[in-house]
């Protein structure tokens, strides 16, 4: 692909920018307008501004800026949003096709790492969201959640759709990760509830009890 400056910008017109191979490119301050965006390997890191579609075929989109455009990340796509929240504009999303296209296709993997509770990545999209693929979240710096904290990790106008499985990284033994899906979609830590089986010995002097409780009954009844 031409060689661009991503600190003074980026015109590459009506193009198509590919990111493939083993390599990682990063956009600092600049803008990279294109018409397509194509991220098949490496890593894009987007801190500034990009104003194409993107689609993920492979390899990851990360970084904390903003995108112009729709977002696709396929299944061998991964995105990883920063904690100062990565932005999505949908260009497709208006009156006209609203809510039929999405901002934001998510079929892949989102990387989401936690380090408490207002220091975590997250996503604002003004667009429609589809939801699938695999959440991958990570506990890091040491922070562990209490029950029932929740994290905003995807703010849409719209959403549909759900994880099809979620991986979790330092939840203590006992949590786990409950999707939610309303005015935004948002993970909440639970607590599992383990009924124990009652022993065998138990069950013995639960039974023999209860015999016991009801012959007297009936020696009582008899008294006149």
């Amino acid at each position: 692909d031409p060689a661009c400056d991503f600190n003074t910008g980026c015109d590459l017109y009506n193009g198509t920018y590919t990111q493939d191979g083993a390599s990682s490119s990063t956009i600092v301050n600049g803008t990279l307008e294109a018409a397509q965006v194509d991220i098949m390997n490496g890593q894009l890191t987007v801190n500034g501004l990009v104003t194409a579609n993107v689609d993920v075929s492979g390899g990851t989109l990360s970084g904390v800026g903003e995108i112009l455009g729709d977002v696709t990340i396929g299944s061998g796509g991964t995105f990883a949003p920063g904690d100062q929240g990565f932005e999505i504009d949908g260009l497709t999303n208006n009156y006209s096709n609203w809510p039929t296209s999405e901002a934001l296709d998510l079929q892949g993997t989102l990387d989401i790492q936690i380090a408490g509770a207002n220091n975590y990545d997250y996503i604002d999209v003004r667009g429609n969201v589809e939801v699938g693929g695999t959440l991958d979240v990570s506990f890091v710096d040491g922070f562990t959640p209490f029950v029932g904290e929740q994290f905003d990790i995807i703010n849409w106008f719209n959403g549909d759709g759900a994880f099809s499985s979620i991986d979790v990284t330092n939840l203590p033994s006992g949590f786990y990760l409950e999707e939610i899906n309303g005015d935004q979609l948002a993970i909440r830590v639970e607590q599992s509830q383990e009924v124990g089986t009652p022993e065998p010995a138990t069950l013995l002097l639960l039974g023999t009890g209860i015999a016991s409780l009801l012959a007297a009954r009936r020696k009582r009844r008899a008294v006149v």
